[in-house]
């Protein structure tokens, strides 16, 4: 299964991957065509040596890594690394990706449409994922990168991955940055409605009144329209099945990593 979410910032992306990468055990890749993530920055919590007493070798942070998808691989040095995704490399089997539209420089100077086009066939199912608040995303962005006290992508990472919200105040706004989330708004509907992609709602799937129990909760889960087990109470494990999945649509807006 190759799962693509077509998305914009903060309409919940993370939090439905992270579900559903954990549930069906699958490789899960945060935005990869982010080209502000510096490929030189080593992760702060994790380093690797083959043997004791060998040199400690950093860890680079690529493309669209996630702190919930440490799995190593080979590199080309003979060590090992942390998976990632770059693009144009085929997508590995058993992979969801999200992609924010209208948000990055793409490779080939190539527009949204035709970058999505090309990358789509990639995969094996497309979910377009949105809002009709768009007030709440550029909030939250604003209000994150409020709390972000050096100049540096780790410290806007950790900002922008948590949920400041309710902290917003009208000094925090960035003018451009809410343009920028009304256009992405704009689009991703336009596009999913030319194309006819299964276009979700983040105020249709998150929340805690919505998903209060099983029955409403299979609902919204089956618009996804992803070929998922089936949500149900799983007698024998005593517990739901899909529970990360469940847990994380339980989440409000100021909960969880909606980046």
């Amino acid at each position: 299964m190759k799962i693509l979410i077509i998305t914009h910032p903060y309409c919940g992306a993370s939090d439905l991957a992270v579900g559903l990468s954990t549930d069906l055990d699958l490789a899960y890749f945060q935005d990869p065509l982010d080209n502000t993530v510096p490929l030189t920055v080593n992760h702060p919590m994790e380093s690797i040596y083959m043997r004791p007493g060998d040199t400690v070798y950093p860890v680079r942070i690529p493309r669209g890594y996630n702190l919930h998808n440490n799995t190593w691989v080979d590199s080309s040095d003979g060590y090992k690394e942390l998976q990632g995704y770059n693009y144009p490399d085929d997508v590995p089997d058993n992979t969801i990706i999200t992609h924010n539209v209208k948000w990055h420089k793409l490779p080939g100077n190539l527009t949204e449409e035709q970058f999505i086009d090309i990358f789509m066939d990639k995969f094996d199912h497309i979910l377009c994922l949105g809002t009709d608040n768009i007030e709440n995303n550029w909030k939250s962005h604003c209000a994150s990168l409020a709390q972000v006290k050096e100049d540096n992508y780790l410290w806007r990472k950790w900002a922008l991955e948590k949920n400041f919200l309710g902290q917003y105040v009208s000094s925090m706004l960035d003018e451009d940055l809410k343009l920028k989330h009304e256009t992405a708004q704009s689009w991703l509907k336009n596009y999913a409605s030319y194309q006819g992609f299964n276009y979700v709602k983040r105020e249709e799937i998150f929340g805690w009144g919505i998903n209060s129990d099983i029955d409403k909760s299979k609902v919204l889960i089956d618009k996804l329209n992803l070929p998922l087990p089936e949500f149900k109470w799983d007698n024998d494990n005593n517990r739901v099945t899909l529970p990360t999945l469940h847990s994380n649509l339980k989440w409000e807006d100021t909960q969880g990593n909606k980046y």
